[in-house]
């Protein structure tokens, strides 16, 4: 029915939403319970996806109903409201702070039965408290534990920093172990550190584990200072355009097996812990394989080491895929809507969107005014300019050698979905994709790397 009122209206969507009455997982894009149905993790954004040859998302119907509310509708401008939806069930929604809260993942009844006991003085932090945690926190705790924590922290407050109480004090998590009671029998369960980190909580002092050790660490005049002194040396990392997570990772060695530091996001310079570590460098490829290089070293300590970070080659063929690209619109000068799949016929096309300006797009100019010409004979090239503007001394340099080029304008910001659709992060400039014919993505990049118009002009060479 959807393709079909699709073909009578002749519309162009760019993406598809989905309420579902049941458990939802949005990241996932699963429908997870249904409860009058039986529906059990039933993977319906793939499906209306592979159907509708859109990016799909999905959410539950009352958090759908509240979103929209809050945007749309009567609560426009309200920070604080509960939605209820009464239909063959009862369920809703709860926005704090002009903020939909969606991490309860099918726990509410405990969730909401710890808000109910708490009074409208202390309101306020019950909700501070619930935004700390984490979905998996959400969806593993219960009311006694969430109340046995108020009950204990939240006469430490006193006149505190709230982002450091909330944070450091009140927030019942603190690394990898689930939430428990900080009673003789729960802190027995914890480690040394998670231990000595919720006692200094329940004394009313700020605590953490460090993010570079895991060692428990309090605030004293303003920095993190460790409980007890930990050996550390000095690693540091040179490498452009890998990112920790995607590209490579830190392990640690502990109890005979690696296993990543609790660091969070990582700089390339980093003081860490004297020890065995492996450093992992990856390549994704476009059928999902992965290459990787891994490096094992032992840092002593004061020691400072040194790694070049380079991501494994692969073969030229072995970086070709097939991603299915969601139809888009984009307007010539004269502002005429024109389908992505009308300018991309043909074998080999190659559309850039770019951010004249921004320092990425200007060196990727800078490499297209040198090899235009051989890149425009193996493939069209389609650029797309942000309907903000395009005027930038590297945009003008190419234009004027140039002169006609297919230049279009993306004023629906059709870049997001495309981006996400061939697994890139939306707004990295220049987004490229190298076409067999809409919507085949044969190759997709975010971001500037150096020689990417010698890559793309090889590649477009295989198609």
């Amino acid at each position: 029915e959807a393709r079909a009122l699709l073909s009578e209206t002749g519309a162009q969507p760019v993406a598809c939403g989905v309420t579902i009455p049941g458990l939802a997982d949005p990241a996932a894009g699963l429908w997870v319970e249904a409860t009058f149905s039986g529906i059990r993790d039933f993977p319906i954004c793939a499906r209306i996806s592979e159907a509708l040859h859109l990016p799909a998302y999905c959410d539950n119907d009352g958090q759908a109903y509240a979103l929209a509310d809050m945007v749309f509708g009567s609560c426009r401008g309200v920070q604080d409201f509960i939605y209820m939806n009464v239909s063959n069930g009862i369920g809703g929604a709860l926005v704090s702070g002009g903020r939909l809260l969606t991490g309860a993942r099918g726990n509410a009844g405990e969730i909401g039965e710890f808000l109910l006991t708490q009074s409208e003085e202390n309101m306020p932090y019950a909700l501070k408290l619930l935004q700390s945690l984490s979905e998996k926190d959400m969806r593993d705790t219960d009311a006694a534990t969430l109340m046995y924590h108020m009950k204990r922290v939240l006469p430490n407050k006193h006149g505190m920093d709230d982002s450091l109480f909330i944070n450091y004090v009140l927030c019942p998590h603190k690394g990898m172990e689930p939430i428990c009671k900080w009673d003789e029998e729960g802190l027995s369960m914890l480690d040394a550190n998670s231990a000595a980190v919720a006692k200094l909580r329940l004394s009313g002092m700020p605590a953490r584990l460090s993010p570079v050790t895991g060692a428990a660490e309090y605030m004293q005049n303003g920095r993190w200072t460790p409980l007890n002194a930990v050996p550390m040396g000095r690693l540091e990392l040179a490498g452009d355009g890998l990112k920790q997570g995607e590209s490579w990772a830190l392990t640690r060695l502990k109890d005979g097996e690696y296993l990543p530091l609790n660091m969070g996001e990582l700089p390339l310079c980093m003081d860490i812990p004297a020890g065995k570590y492996a450093l992992m460098v990856t390549n994704r490829l476009p059928s999902g394989d992965q290459q990787y290089v891994a490096n094992r070293f032992e840092l002593a300590e004061g020691e400072r080491l040194g790694f070049t970070l380079v991501r494994p080659k692969a073969e030229l063929s072995e970086l070709l895929g097939h991603t299915a690209l969601c139809d888009a619109i984009v307007y010539n000068k004269h502002g005429q809507a024109l389908p992505l799949a009308s300018l991309c016929a043909g074998n080999a096309a190659l559309i850039a969107f770019l951010q004249p300006g921004g320092e990425p797009t200007e060196h990727f100019l800078n490499e297209l005014y040198d090899a235009y010409e051989r890149l425009s004979a193996v493939c069209r090239v389609v650029i797309v300019l942000p309907s903000s503007g395009s005027s930038s001394p590297a945009y003008a340099r190419f234009a004027g050698k140039y002169g006609r080029i297919d230049t279009y304008i993306d004023a629906d910001e059709v870049q997001e979905p495309l981006a996400r659709a061939a697994f890139k992060e939306p707004g990295d400039y220049p987004l490229l994709f190298l076409m067999g014919g809409y919507p085949d993505c044969r190759f997709a990049s975010a971001g500037y790397s150096v020689g990417s118009v010698e890559l793309i002009i090889k590649l477009a060479a295989l198609i």
